[in-house]
């Protein structure tokens, strides 16, 4: 019995060393300088109120290409200065269905199509289109250009 026991508790300390290491893989330092809720761009600040329940529900960025609004556990949604949502990372949730629509509509079909089992953790512009992190039974990169399309996967 004890021995069962052990085992049994082994088994969950390295399911949780597993997935603690999976779930920091894209993890990384914050960008910008922070930046309060009063220097947001008006556009930022209507799309942030419209869709929470309030602006100290974030802290905030800038890195004079974007804005950046923050949550307790490093993740965060990314915005233009005129309001446009730009992207998102975050490390143990899923955006909302709000935020998903505002994205580009040929990548988002191509991920619930081709990637059904994998949740979206990051999706943010890169050289000229976008990157998007996934993980589930794998994890997985997937490229898309500025319109969308599929460019590739890693």
């Amino acid at each position: 019995m004890r021995e069962m026991t052990i085992r049994f508790l082994l088994a969950l300390l390295l399911m949780a060393g597993g997935f603690t290491l999976g779930a920091g893989r894209f993890s990384e330092k914050l960008p910008g300088r922070s930046i309060e809720a009063k220097q947001l761009p008006d556009p930022v600040r209507r799309f942030v109120l419209q869709h929470f329940p309030s602006l100290d529900r974030f802290s905030y960025r800038w890195d004079k290409r974007f804005y950046y609004a923050c949550d307790e556990t490093g993740g965060y949604y990314l915005f233009s200065a005129a309001g446009a949502i730009q992207g998102f990372r975050f490390n143990m949730r899923q955006p909302s269905r709000q935020v998903i629509d505002r994205l580009p509509e040929a990548a988002m079909a191509h991920i619930r199509e081709r990637y059904p089992n994998h949740f979206l953790c990051a999706f943010l512009p890169q050289d000229k289109g976008y990157r998007a992190e996934l993980f589930g039974v794998d994890e997985r990169i997937v490229y898309f250009d500025s319109e969308g399309r599929f460019v590739k996967e890693e």
